[in-house]
Parts: structure tokens; C-alpha cells; sequence
């Protein structure tokens, strides 16, 4: 069976203009909380004790001993205890509107329809009101924060975004990929491995093979040989790993469909049919599984658009739907 595109409804029901409506019927867990992520945790902890081993290993370098004062660097954490409580910041989304607090304080909410501007400055996302107020993060700092800016690109006009983020939305848009006012992900995403990947790999297929060609004919015997060997052996994993890449990546609400272009072969699996999903530790591979296994090219090597949608696609029809998503130390075939 081939995966079909699905029929979009009229653009101006599912585009942006609708996108502030909130839905009544929309049950409980439609609501997304992002809390401060691991790596905003592990900082707090090992600042400390960084701090505290370089000033030991300057004092010890100096061959002198260990000062008295030494153990109160720690100390010095405290008057840092106000800005890592700034940073403790959730934010919260649903169907009316988003919403951001800090531990023992009120939550701030904004509907979406109230949403006046969303401005990028560094790391930091600025969303202001019509009416006032406004609510600062760091998507960096959250759980799943990529998903969240990605979720406020998809759902808020182009008219209030800035101009980088404006542009972002523009590229997911002309993708033919888009929310629904009732929930979930329609269209279809057409995903290759970025331009630069596949150039760094021929170039390096390409000098393999030239310099195994100067050892054949400049080394002498046997060394020239085995050179030309090794090199004719990188050259030939360059050229399937460019082959590998070159493979294209369509994603819809009915599955995922992985068409090698040389081979002119497809290998396709419904979101139904999918038992696991496994991907290496830097998201280059992506490892279908269920009635059939199907490797594909991970987020982790795709243009950046491309890479926010994918994710969101296995969010939606892989987490939602209680599909494991686990992470692999090393590459999958």
C-alpha cells in the first residue's frame, strides 16, 4: 500500500488566522508543561565544584598547600541563588494560550489571540501582550524547548513574529506541513540531508581516492600498495555513505516513506505499525521498528526546519501514541 498525501482542509480554516480559537471539546491533556531541562540542572551542580578544582589546582600548582580559605569558594554559590531562581522558569501551553511561572509564584498566562509580538533576542523569546505584560524564557533551558519554540512558529501568525523568526515559520510553511485547529500535524514533509554533509563527504571520497592513486604510483611496492588500499577502502565508505544520504525522508499523518533515488527502491511503514523508535546519540539515524525495520535519516543531519518538523511529527504520532523513543550510543543499520 502507498502512503498517500492526505487532502488538507481549506487553508483558511487550518492556517494561522484560526490558530488563536480555542476549542472547548479539547480534553485535559492537550496542556504541554516544559520544565528547566537536565543540562539547566547539571550546571547548578557542577559549577561549584569546578569553580573550587581549579582554584585548588592553581593553589596546588604554586607548590604551596591547601589555604583555609579554600573550602569557602563554595560560598561564593550563594549570592548566585537569585539568578538560578530566575532561571527555574516553566512555561505551560494549550488550547487557549501559553503560560510561564517560577516555583512558589503565580502562573502568568497570555491567550493566543492576545499575542501582540514574539521577538528573539540570544537565546531569549520575548512574547508580548496586546494588552500588556509579556513573558521572557529560554527555550534552551527547557525540557523539549525545541519543541516548544517549534509549537509557537506552527501556531501564531506570521504578522508577529520578528524577522528570524518570521523567516523560520516561512520555511516550515512552504513545506506544506501544518497544525490543525483541532490538534496533530497535516501535510507532507519532504526531508534530505543538509548540503553541506553531502559536499564534505564527496570532497573526502574524492581526495581518498586521489591519494590512493599518488602511494600506488609514487610509493615504492609493497607500502605504495597497502596505502592505495586503505585509501580505495575510505574512498569506497564515502561513496555509500553519500548514497546513504542522497535518500529522502516523506513523513505524513499516515507514516513515513524512505525513497533511495539511485535504487529508485521506497521502503515505507504506517505510524501504526511502528512497536519502537530508536535514533543514535547525535539523531543522525533513525531506526523504525515493528512488522518491518526501516532505517532512515535522523533529525540530527537535516536542515534545521526539516529537523523541528520531523521531531514533530515523532512526537505527535510516536510519543503521543505511547511508541518508545530510545536513544542509541552508536550508529544504526
Amino acid at each position: 500500500m502507498s502512503l498517500q498525501r492526505p487532502s488538507p482542509p481549506s487553508r483558511p480554516t487550518a492556517r494561522p488566522a484560526s490558530r488563536g480559537l480555542a476549542v472547548a471539546s479539547t480534553p485535559l491533556s492537550e496542556v504541554e508543561l516544559y520544565r528547566p531541562g537536565p543540562s539547566f540542572a547539571l550546571t547548578i551542580l557542577l559549577i561549584p565544584v569546578i569553580v573550587t578544582l581549579v582554584a585548588a589546582a592553581i593553589t596546588l600548582n604554586g607548590d604551596q598547600g591547601i589555604p583555609l580559605w579554600l573550602p569557602f569558594v563554595l560560598l561564593l554559590w550563594i549570592p548566585c541563588l537569585p539568578v538560578i531562581w530566575l532561571g527555574m522558569l516553566s512555561v505551560r501551553t494549550d488550547t487557549t494560550g501559553i503560560a510561564a511561572g517560577r516555583p512558589w509564584t503565580r502562573w502568568r498566562e497570555m491567550p493566543w489571540d492576545m499575542i501582540d509580538r514574539v521577538e528573539k533576542r540570544g537565546p531569549l523569546l520575548t512574547v508580548r501582550g496586546s494588552v500588556g505584560g509579556r513573558l521572557i524564557f529560554a527555550p534552551a533551558l527547557l525540557r523539549d524547548g525545541s519543541r516548544l519554540r517549534r509549537r509557537l512558529l506552527l501556531r501564531l501568525p506570521a504578522h508577529v513574529l520578528s524577522n528570524a523568526l518570521g523567516e523560520d515559520a516561512q520555511e516550515i510553511l512552504t513545506m506544506s506541513v501544518y497544525t490543525m485547529p483541532e490538534g496533530g500535524l497535516a501535510g507532507l514533509l519532504r526531508a534530505r540531508s543538509r548540503v553541506a554533509y553531502r559536499l564534505a563527504v564527496a570532497a573526502l571520497t574524492l581526495v581518498l581516492a586521489a591519494v590512493g592513486v599518488v602511494a600506488l604510483l609514487g610509493a615504492p611496492g609493497a607500502i605504495g600498495l597497502s596505502l592505495a588500499v586503505i585509501c580505495w577502502l575510505g574512498a569506497l565508505a564515502g561513496a555509500c555513505l553519500i548514497a546513504w544520504l542522497l535518500q529522502e525522508v516523506r513523513v505524513n499523518d499516515a507514516g513515513i516513506i524512505v525513497f533511495h533515488p539511485l535504487t529508485r527502491r521506497t521502503r515505507e511503514v504506517k505510524w501504526t505499525q511502528i512497536e519502537l523508535i530508536e535514533h543514535s546519540s547525535r539523531e543522525a539515524v533513525l531506526r523504525l521498528r515493528g512488522e518491518q525495520r526501516v532505517v532512515c535519516l535522523g533529525p540530527g543531519i537535516l536542515p534545521r526546519a526539516q529537523r523541528d518538523l520531523l521531531r514533530a511529527f515523532l512526537h505527535e504520532y510516536g510519543l503521543n501514541r505511547d511508541v518508545p523513543i530510545v536513544k542509541r550510543p552508536r550508529v544504526l543499520f
